[in-house]
């Protein structure tokens, strides 16, 4: 899902014309489930600070797809699952 998500953002900055305005695209949970098709608003500006770091966009309650017994949660993750007040799902871990 991470190339699918470069796309929307290349797609979002081609579109980018006011600086004062930010829209939010949606772009695809990278939890790593196959059945996974959980989609997450962010504002492109949200979505490169998560790809600059360690992190992968997350759908709220989504953790990152791992073997039984290697699976990790969301450290640091925004939105309600984090205990936050921002509507934005998205992992920064």
């Amino acid at each position: 899902m991470r190339s699918l998500n470069e796309g929307i953002a290349l797609v979002a900055r081609s579109f980018a014309s006011d600086p004062t305005e930010e829209p939010l695209w949606d772009f695809a949970c990278e939890c790593g489930r196959a059945d996974c098709r959980e989609w997450v608003e962010l504002e492109l500006p949200r979505y490169e600070e998560i790809r600059h770091g360690p992190g992968s966009v997350l759908a709220e309650g989504h953790t990152t797809f791992l073997p039984i017994g290697r699976r990790r949660s969301a450290p640091g993750s925004v939105g309600a699952c984090a205990g936050t007040s921002s509507p934005s799902r998205a992992s920064s871990a």
